[in-house]
């Protein structure tokens, strides 16, 4: 059977229950405006609390603006390094400057048909970085200033880039003597000779050899057997640190230790004495009359007279 709503309203049971139904509404209600006024609350939050909420926010932006700043430069850096990286000489790509540096200046005065007068070895200087060291290599000879141009040009053109750590033309005087010479016994009066330049310089160049994961993990190793090394060897400074002896325990010497000046020998135990040596007086024995010998039996000193008084 059913009930009519309306007839169940109108009767005192379901007017208790509508007044229970606002109260409950009523409860929530109180409950959310006060939560509303409580620190931290969200739901209806104040016009303070608000500005206060936006101002850490505004913080926050701020802090992290700032660290992306710093990544972004980090990031710009790393690019501009990479980049920078690809004129450097590369050993993978380039071969080892030792031998490389020296055929490209050799292969390049022969092709200008240049004498040269020395090259040295190519010398590995300072470090950098673990990866990144300087290369250079001196060399010197002597030739017309358009054949020194030339030369200059050539390297210049090369790739990698090759720098100069130091570059000197000069006149040069054994080339001025000769002309000298030779126009002084030459017949023809019109004799020309070339004015030459002695040109020493030093190219340089970095080197990049990237350490691969075995040189790293060697590099790792070292370091913890050195420090594995420096912790034994304390250790074993620690260990060998002798105790003082306790009680009244004599301290013997060392093996082959000398005994220190002045210090009295003891015989050991049933040793006989030696001939000539004292004899040391037993504990409580009576000292020997006056006059007494040495190492004497008792019979024959009790037969030699005391010497008398005077």
């Amino acid at each position: 059977m059913k009930t009519n709503p309306k007839l169940f309203l109108n009767s005192p049971a379901g007017k208790l229950v509508l007044l229970i139904i606002c109260m409950i509404l009523c409860w929530v209600v109180l409950i959310i405006f006060f939560s509303a006024n409580a620190p931290g609350g969200t739901l209806f939050p104040k016009e303070s609390d608000m500005k206060r909420v936006q101002s850490e926010i505004n913080t926050q932006m701020q802090k992290y603006n700032t660290e992306n700043a710093k990544v972004e430069a980090l990031e710009a850096l790393r690019g501009k390094y990479n980049s920078q990286l690809q004129t450097y000489w590369h050993v993978d790509r380039d071969g080892q400057p030792e031998t490389a540096l020296r055929a490209l200046i050799s292969d390049t005065a022969s092709v200008l048909d240049i004498a040269m007068a020395r090259l040295d070895n190519v010398r590995i200087s300072s470090k950098i970085s673990d990866e990144l060291a300087y290369a250079d290599l001196s060399f010197q000879f002597s030739e017309t200033y358009d054949k020194v141009l030339e030369f200059i040009a050539e390297i210049e053109s090369t790739t990698p880039k090759i720098g100069w750590r130091n570059i000197s033309i000069s006149l040069d005087n054994t080339r001025n003597r000769e002309r000298d010479r030779n126009n002084n016994t030459s017949t023809t009066a019109n004799t020309k000779v070339e004015q030459k330049y002695r040109f020493d310089g030093t190219i340089r160049v970095i080197r990049y050899m990237p350490l691969t994961g075995t040189a790293k993990e060697a590099e790792k190793t070292a370091a913890a057997g050195t420090a594995a090394t420096g912790t034994a060897t304390t250790q074993k400074a620690q260990s060998t640190n002798l105790t003082p002896p306790t009680g009244n325990t004599a301290a013997q010497p060392a093996a082959g230790a000398q005994p220190a000046a002045g210090a009295a020998m003891r015989p050991a135990a049933g040793a006989q004495p030696s001939a000539g040596a004292a004899m040391r007086p037993a504990a409580g024995a009576q000292p020997a009359a006056a006059g007494a010998q040495p190492n004497m039996p008792a019979a024959q000193q009790a037969a030699v007279p005391a010497n008398p008084a005077r």
